[in-house]
């Protein structure tokens, strides 16, 4: 495998994908939502989580967090590789339940968004 890391599951090849609308609102440029998140977490085995992300738009849009996609080219072989985990895309917050799950380390591929408003279905940006 050419990744950099051996994962516990997934792997193979890894995709990014960043988009952005590059539009004027309010007599400003829409700015992307970003985080603070640390790239490697590390947690027990045989325990329960609540991983908060940490996300921030600094124009003010709502922001929410969902699994990346493998058909909109944002994550490839790293897609759903993170099994006993569930993510609340309104909070961002990963719970992981490590019990039964292989030791190792694992990919979380997730994309963050930021809408004009809450009820949008399309995002004005989309991070990884």
């Amino acid at each position: 495998s050419a990744a950099w890391i051996n994962l516990a599951t997934g792997g193979g090849g890894w995709e990014l994908r960043m988009k952005y609308k590059y539009i004027r609102r309010s007599g400003k440029m829409n700015s992307s939502p970003v985080t603070a998140m640390a790239e490697v977490v590390g947690v027990q085995s045989g325990c329960t989580y609540t991983i908060k992300i940490p996300v921030a738009d600094y124009d003010g849009d709502n922001v929410k967090c969902r699994w990346a996609s493998s058909g909109l080219g944002e994550c490839d072989g790293v897609c759903q590789a993170f099994p006993g985990s569930f993510l609340n895309e309104r909070t961002c917050e990963l719970q992981y339940n490590s019990r039964g799950q292989n030791t190792g380390y694992y990919a979380v591929a997730i994309q963050i968004e930021d809408f004009a408003y809450s009820t949008d279905t399309v995002p004005l940006s989309s991070i990884p």
